[in-house]
Parts: C-alpha cells; structure tokens; sequence
C-alpha cells in the first residue's frame, strides 16, 4: 500500500507524525506531501509530478488543507481519497465542504455531524477517534516536584469557551496550575504557556487529577484529544460529560465526567480525599487505551475501511 499523505505534524502533539509512522508500521509506504519553496517556485506541476512518481494507492488528507491542483490531478487519475477532519467545524469552510463531498472515506472527530455532512453530499462520513503514540505519551514514573498540584488543566482558554468558568472556583479552594495560552485574559495564571510531551508525561504523572473541559458540550462524543493522550500518561481524568461518552468509557471506572460546574468540584473534593480510587482508574483508562486507541489502533481501522469500501486487498496494494 502506497499513501500520499498530507497534513501539518504540530510539536505539542505531534499527531500527523505519529498517524504517518502507524502507516508504516502497518507495512504502507508513506510519502508525506506539502507546500514546498520548490512548489512555489516552479508551480503546482513539480508537487503532482512527485505524487504521480510515486504511484500512490491512496491520497490521506489529514486536518490540513492540501494543495489543491495536486488533489485534482490524483483524483482524476483515479486514486481514492480519504479525509480526516479532526477537529470541529461548526460552520465548515467551503474548501473543507469540496473535500469531503470528493472523500471516498470522510472521517470526523465527533458523532453529532455525521447527518449534516451526510446531507451537504458527502458519501461516506464516518466517526473516528483520534489516538496517542505510547512511545511518546506515556507514564513518567518520576516527574519533578515542581510539577505538583492537586488539580492540572492543560489548554488554552479562550473568552466564552467556559473553561474559566469551571476553573476558577477550583482556584479559590484547591491548588490549580494551568497550562496553556489566554489564561491572563480571564485574570488567572498559566504555569507554563506551552507543553511538549516531556512536559505532558510530567504533568499527568505529579497532578493528582487531570481535569478536562471541553468547549463544544452539545455535540456527542466531541472531545478533546488530550483525553487520550492523559489516558496514555496514566493521569486520573475528570472531564466534562458529552452527549455519549459512556459508549467509549464507563464513569468512576476509565475517567470520571461531570455535568456541571458544581459538579465538577463536588468530583474534586471527593477524588482528592480517596487517592486509591484515582490509582485504580487511571490504570483502567490507561489499559483501555492501550488497548483500543494507540495509532496503531486507529490505522488499522482506516485501513480496514479503505479495503472494505475500494475491493482492494492489503496484499494487493
């Protein structure tokens, strides 16, 4: 199998390198495609001349916007496309909408928006999550004391998104770091600004709970993929519930979810006081993890729908 992927490899979180390397893994022959000076010094045809070269079997499209002529051209000799949108779109811009109706497979990130892209035309939508590499998230079995805390939160806050809703009365009775940008913006102060995954194993491994916040709670199992990279790290999670989120975890067993804001400091106050109820879940969400939703994991199943959906059997490709 032969696979032309395009996409951004972000530092943080590195989920385009990780999702490229479980290709290979996976026993495909990966050429990672984008926007070169050469590209643009010699035009669209140099970036489709090097993808025909290479005689792909599938171009993957991951979160990024690729070139676009070069898309065209591939499509049109034929090659199937599959896209995996994750993150949310509320309002999906018209180049996103184009790409996924031309998807031979679109994936998305939460199960609330299957019928609206299914209505804009696109053919195939499906739910997929995201996953974490354990060679890069995993646990830290002696982080730094200057890691310590009773509550961590890593991510930004933005105004409206009510993160600093749920936060700051924690503040006022607990001890609270913060990870992330904006957090000054709502008069609160961020202990380190950005966090790479030396810093991430440290954090989950040194807090005595991991709280999450998503910012999109109407929308069945949209959540952040920090869930999966802090189950990976062995933190003991408290998140906020999504519609559906018991189809992928069980309460007070893998992490533990709150519906509101009360709730959620009613959580702390109970987690903090029992440390071997937070020991005993943070090992039954890092064992699921690392048995459902390793890159790995997550390839096998865009592999093993790219074969149902083209005929195309893996020895043959």
């Amino acid at each position: 199998m032969r696979i032309i992927f395009t996409g951004r490899t972000k530092r943080r979180t590195q989920a385009g390198m990780h999702l490229m390397e479980a290709f290979r893994r996976a026993g495909c022959r990966v050429k990672w495609l984008r926007s070169t000076w050469m590209e643009k010094f010699f035009g669209p045809k140099w970036l489709i001349a090097g993808a025909r070269r290479f005689q792909p079997d599938m171009l993957f499209l991951y979160t990024h916007l690729p070139p676009l002529p070069m898309v065209e051209a591939l499509l049109a000799d034929g090659i199937p496309m599959l896209f995996f949108l994750p993150s949310i779109h509320r309002e999906p811009e018209p180049e996103i909408l184009d790409l996924a109706r031309k998807s031979t497979i679109f994936f998305i990130n939460n199960q609330g928006q299957l019928d609206f892209f299914r209505e804009a035309g696109c053919q195939d939508v499906r739910f997929l999550t995201q996953g974490f590499d354990p060679g890069t998230h995993y646990p830290d079995p002696n982080p730094h004391p200057r890691w310590l805390s009773e509550v961590a939160f890593i991510g930004k806050c933005r105004p409206g998104d009510g993160r600093s809703a749920v936060i700051e009365p924690l503040t006022r009775r607990w001890d609270v770091k913060l990870y992330g940008l904006g957090w000054d913006e709502v008069g609160l102060r961020a202990a380190r600004r950005v966090v790479y995954p030396p810093q991430y194993r440290a954090i989950c491994a040194a807090a005595a709970i991991i709280l999450g916040v998503d910012t999109h709670p109407d929308i069945p199992l949209c959540f952040s993929n920090r869930t999966w990279l802090t189950l990976g790290c062995k933190g003991f999670l408290l998140t906020s519930y999504v519609p559906r989120l018991e189809e992928l975890f069980e309460n007070h067993k893998h992490l533990v979810w709150y519906r509101s804001p009360e709730e959620c400091q009613e959580m702390v106050e109970y987690y903090l006081a029992h440390p071997q109820e937070r020991k005993r879940i943070a090992q039954a969400g890092h064992e699921l993890a690392l048995e459902n939703y390793t890159y790995d994991h997550i390839v096998k199943r865009i592999l093993d729908a790219f074969y149902e959906k083209t005929g195309i059997l893996p020895s043959s490709a």
